[in-house]
C-alpha cells in the first residue's frame, strides 16, 4: 500500500529552520488520530539552507525504500506464465476479444485454446475462454449449447482453481460459473 506525504511544515525558531513531513496511508484524511506510518524533522542553522534538499531527499529514500523493495518483490512474485508464447496467444486474444464482432470472438476463443495448450496452468486464459463463451450467449451466437455449457463451466473452475490470486481469472472463471449455474448457458 503506497503512502503519501503531508506537505511540511516550516518553522523558525532561535536561527534555526525546522522542517517536518508525515508519512500517511492512503486515503487517510489528516487529524490528530491518524496513525502516522512515519513522521521525520529536520533540524537546520539558517546558515545550513543549501544542504537542505539533500537531507531531505536522502530521508524520503530512507524511508520508501524498503516498502518499494518489498512491494517489487512482490511484483515478481506474481508471473503470469512462463511461456512467452502463451502470453503472445493470450494477448492476441484479448485484442480479438475487444473488437467485439462475432469472427473476432470465434477467433479469441481459439487463441485462448492455443494459450491453454502451451500453458495449462495459465488462468486468464482459461477465464477469458469462459467469457467469450459467456458473451456467445449473450449476444444469441451459441453454437452448440449442450457442449458450450459444460465447456464454459469446465473453463471457470479452471480459472477459479488455478488463478487464487489473479482477478481477472477469478472475476471471468466466476462470471461463468454463476452464468452456468442459474442454467443459462
Amino acid at each position: 500500500m503506497a503512502t503519501r506525504a503531508i506537505p511540511p511544515f516550516p518553522r523558525c525558531l532561535n536561527n534555526a529552520l525546522r522542517l517536518g513531513s508525515r508519512l500517511l496511508q492512503p486515503g487517510k484524511k489528516v487529524s490528530r488520530t491518524n496513525k502516522l506510518q512515519s513522521q521525520y524533522c529536520l533540524r537546520l542553522r539558517l546558515g545550513e539552507i543549501f544542504d537542505l534538499q539533500d537531507r531531505v531527499a536522502v530521508t524520503i529514500v530512507g524511508a520508501i525504500a524498503p516498502k518499494l523493495e518489498q512491494a517489487e518483490i512482490e511484483r515478481v512474485r506474481y508471473k503470469p506464465t512462463d511461456s512467452l508464447d502463451a502470453y503472445d496467444f493470450y494477448m492476441r486474444g484479448m485484442a480479438s476479444l475487444y473488437r467485439w464482432s462475432g469472427d473476432s470472438l470465434s477467433e479469441a476463443l481459439k487463441l485462448f485454446y492455443k494459450a491453454i495448450e502451451l500453458d495449462p496452468h495459465f488462468a486468464p486464459a482459461y477465464g477469458m475462454a469462459a467469457w467469450c463463451y459467456i458473451r456467445r450467449l449473450a449476444e444469441g451466437a451459441v453454437i452448440d449449447r449442450a457442449k458450450e455449457g459444460p465447456e464454459t463451466e469446465r473453463l471457470g473452475r479452471q480459472a477459479a482453481r488455478l488463478g487464487k490470486d489473479d482477478a481477472l481469472a477469478l472475476c471471468a472463471g466466476g462470471f461463468a460459473l454463476v452464468t452456468t449455474m442459474l442454467g443459462s448457458a
